[in-house]
This record gives C-alpha cells, structure tokens and sequence, in this order.
C-alpha cells in the first residue's frame, strides 16, 4: 500500500468523519436523544433520521470497509430514502439523558424507534426501511 501524506490522511479522515456526521448534523438541533432502560442502547432521531449506538454486543459488523478511517460498527442508522447502514463515525449517540421505558416509542417526522426488552427497532415509515438492534442481534432492513 503506498503511503499517503499528512493531508491526504486527514482529508481523508475529515470526509470520513463528515459522511458519518450527514445524518447528525441536522440532528443536532432538532433530534431526541434517548437510551434504553438498560443504558447499553443509545440513539438520536430526527426528522432526517435514526441512528443508535451500542455499548455491548455478541455480534459483529461486517468487515470496515477502506474508506472509513474512524470507528466501523458500533451503530446502525436509517436516512430520508435508503436502507439502514452500518456507521461510520467518530461521535456518539451514547449518554442521552432520557430514557425511552420498554414498550413506549418516540418519534420525529417519519421516523420512529420503538423501545422492547428484546432490543430497539427504528423505522422510517415512508420507506419501511430500519433496523433492530439488541445485544444477540443487528438487522438492517
């Protein structure tokens, strides 16, 4: 692999960081930031999207694809039109403040993420597009 400078390195961490900060930057100042009873699931939702972070799981992503140069996996996320993803991100949605009970959802726009024992599912419901996630599990649909 050939080397790369100083720039090209932290041009391409900077666009790394930015494509993972897409969804959150238009979250920051309209989104709920909440976690799950247990405190291992935090996520953020917004009118332009869902994301959650995990602390502990017995899964793991799929392999950090070249261009992410910042931390792979830990998260999954669901947009305005396509499928839920994997992140990549170097923030959080971890340490909300709120914590959304078993049973009880919360919503933004088009988006929702229900709270269960078995894990948190967000949905954007134009699309049908989301994710589970849970400690045993991730899906991305």
């Amino acid at each position: 692999m050939p080397a790369r400078s100083a720039g090209a390195i932290g041009l391409t961490a900077l666009c790394a960081g930015l494509l993972g900060a897409l969804m959150l930057a238009p979250m920051a100042s309209a989104a709920k930031y909440f976690h799950s009873p247990s405190g291992n699931i935090g996520c953020g939702v917004s009118k332009q999207g869902a994301r959650c972070d995990i602390r502990e799981k017995d899964w793991r992503p799929p392999p950090k694809p070249s261009w992410c140069d910042v931390d792979w996996g830990g998260g999954v996320q669901v947009g305005r039109r396509k499928r839920a993803s994997f992140v990549c991100a170097g923030d959080t949605v971890l340490g909300g403040d709120r914590t959304l009970a078993y049973g009880t959802s919360i919503r933004r726009g088009r988006f929702e993420c229900f709270s269960r024992r078995t894990g948190m599912r967000c949905v954007n419901h134009r699309t049908h597009h989301g994710f589970k996630l849970s400690r045993q599990d991730v899906s991305l649909f």
